[in-house]
């Protein structure tokens, strides 16, 4: 740790031991911990699965000690304490922008802010123990900043460069500035279903700095995220627990809250502020990367936000009517919708199918539901094409009118 200037005190490791299946126990440690980057097979339909380890600090504490071979005032002591205090707002160790290796906030002022309250299926730590992580965040924005501009722009380089910049690189930071501050008493934890599935509970705020024009366009990203779809594990769907409460087997999706922010977010109320938002976001997004419509062209990514390969339908609904269709026989085993096949146990891909209960007033919800059709190959179920039934049964939950962007698939 020496590297650091510093060294740990107490705990510092996060020691815990945990009782394993075959009833062994083992030390495990919460410094070391495991990332497994998914945004390449999210996003862009490639790439397997990784776990990654890394190190990083939870609430250490750590003693700093300085000294001088010659004799400093008291003036030139507090300048040293200073310097040090901003060397460290940045944080210490890995996982920084999820709030681990802090000391306290690394900015005083941020212009952009967001008051969210949500709930979800919980990811685990090594030590088994539930854990809401930040860097939830981080990652889907980083994941809807590509999915938005790998559907205005076909030039792989400049859209991965515009990602690199925004939200850093391995040789340089980016230039956004994330920071998730929990409210008193928040995140809690709990389990639900037979299969006692790890959920959380959370109220925080969202804050967010970056360049003024980068800040515009973070911010129709981060309504675009909140309009059409959610955050951390199981985003693709809703909550299951308010929204289907006869399932029982495990805890399926999230569901978010806008509760406040530092600007008046759009206003949807039914399909057709949802056609005229998506529009013009399609439209700032091309501003954005400087193209026009004529020129516009797009990447083949599993998930490229673009009309010619997907469709989105929606309804202004009291209770969800499509969240059944999920749980549809045929419809859980085609790997585009249920992320699996008939073989499969539980799903071993990510699905081309989004859901979305938007809070709207009046406890009225308007339920969308994005496809993605481009390609054809994950819709096949033992042969047969998956893609003209789930759309016809979309249609049939939420109305023969509930088109309301992309384009529809030839079927």
């Amino acid at each position: 740790m020496r590297f650091h200037g510093a060294y740990p005190v107490g705990d510092w490791a996060g020691t815990k031991k945990v009782e394993l299946k075959d009833n062994r126990q083992e030390n495990r440690y919460r410094m070391v911990d495991v990332v497994h980057p998914q945004q390449e097979r999210q996003v862009q339909g490639k790439g397997s699965p990784k776990a990654i380890a890394i190190i990083s600090f939870y609430q250490p504490t750590f003693v700093f000690e300085l000294s001088s071979l010659k004799p400093l005032s008291d003036e030139e002591w507090k300048t040293i304490t200073g310097l040090l205090k901003r060397a460290l707002r940045k944080g210490l160790g890995g996982k920084t922008s999820t709030g681990y290796g802090l000391c306290f906030i690394p900015q005083d002022d941020y212009p952009l802010w967001v008051d969210l309250k949500g709930v979800g299926v919980s990811p685990l730590l090594r030590s088994d123990e539930p854990e809401f992580r930040p860097s939830l965040f981080k990652a889907t924005l980083k994941g809807h900043v590509s999915r938005l501009l790998a559907g205005v722009c076909g030039d792989e380089t400049v859209v991965k460069n515009k990602i690199n910049r925004l939200f850093g690189y391995t040789t340089e930071p980016g230039i956004l500035q994330l920071y998730w501050e929990n409210k008193q008493n928040f995140p809690k934890y709990d389990t639900h279903g037979e299969e006692n599935t790890p959920i959380y509970e959370n109220r925080g705020i969202l804050k967010l700095d970056a360049p003024h024009q980068e800040l515009i366009f973070i911010q129709k990203v981060l309504e675009f995220t909140y309009v059409m779809a959610g955050l951390g594990k199981s985003w693709r769907r809703v909550w299951h627990k308010d929204f289907m409460p006869s399932y029982k087997t495990r805890a399926i999706g999230c569901h978010w809250d806008w509760l406040d922010s530092s600007f008046d977010r759009t206003a949807i109320k039914n399909i057709a502020d949802l056609r005229a938002f998506l529009t013009q976001l399609h439209a700032d997004m091309m501003a954005y990367v400087k193209v026009n419509a004529n020129s516009a062209s797009y990447l083949s990514w599993k998930e490229a936000w673009c009309p010619q390969r997907l469709s989105v339908y929606s309804q202004v609904v009291s209770q969800s009517q499509a969240v059944c269709l999920f749980h549809d026989s045929k419809f859980k085993t085609t790997p585009a919708i249920g992320g699996r096949t008939s073989n499969d146990d539980r799903p071993t891909s990510f699905s081309f199918v989004w859901h979305r209960m938007l809070p709207l007033p009046d406890d009225r919800y308007l339920e969308i539901v994005t496809v993605f059709h481009a390609d054809r190959t994950p819709w096949k179920r033992q042969g047969e094409d998956q893609l003209e039934p789930f759309i016809k049964a979309v249609k049939s939950a939420l109305g023969e009118d509930s088109h309301t962007w992309g384009n529809e698939p030839k079927l």
